[in-house]
């Protein structure tokens, strides 16, 4: 358990300077698209949306035929709306996200060591936590764009940024996690 929680922690720590590598880099921004007039478009969303949360355009709680027709014509929409602000660059945020990252690879590091007898070298150990991290990401991400019509670009760095988050934590995890001498 001892070396689960070290390797655990110290694969945060990679990732956590991997994330920060990552999303400073130009790769996230050059799939962001940029409104017209954030300032309009910001209290345009004060006056559509009037809660936070997640709104989906055409919403499905119109009738059969205006939700077709809606539908049909576009635009399609899903969208995240927090209508408090927040700082910029708020600390809290990077403490959640460290936090994010340590229980991330905790339960990628539990399944790794339920794994173990059929990981007995490194090699196999990190492409075990690439593999898992991938599958995760091709689920999550691509089924985002089939069932919510959402555009490609920010779901296929989401995903190149899961994948390699995953082997990162997997180079970390594998030196930790070994099989026990008895079962190799």
């Amino acid at each position: 358990m001892k070396q689960l929680l070290l390797g655990s922690l110290l694969a945060a720590v990679a990732l956590f300077i991997w994330g920060a590598i990552f999303w400073m880099s130009p790769i996230s921004n050059s799939v962001l698209e940029r409104a017209r007039d954030d300032e309009a478009a910001g209290q345009a969303l004060l006056e559509h949306f009037p809660e936070s949360g997640t709104y989906v355009i055409p919403g499905e709680r119109s009738d059969e035929g205006t939700f077709t027709r809606l539908h049909q014509a576009g635009p399609i929409a899903t969208i995240h709306v927090r209508r408090e602000g927040a700082p910029a660059m708020n600390p809290q945020v990077f403490v959640k996200g460290f936090l994010h990252g340590l229980l991330t690879c905790f339960l990628l590091g539990l399944m790794m060591k339920m794994a173990l007898p059929g990981l007995p070298t490194y090699g196999l150990r990190v492409g075990f936590a690439t593999l898992a991290a991938l599958t995760a990401a091709v689920f999550l991400e691509l089924g985002e764009v089939v069932w919510w019509y959402q555009p490609w670009g920010l779901h296929l760095v989401n995903l190149v940024w899961s994948a390699t988050a995953g082997l990162i934590a997997g180079l970390v995890l594998a030196y930790f996690l070994r099989p026990s001498p008895a079962a190799a």
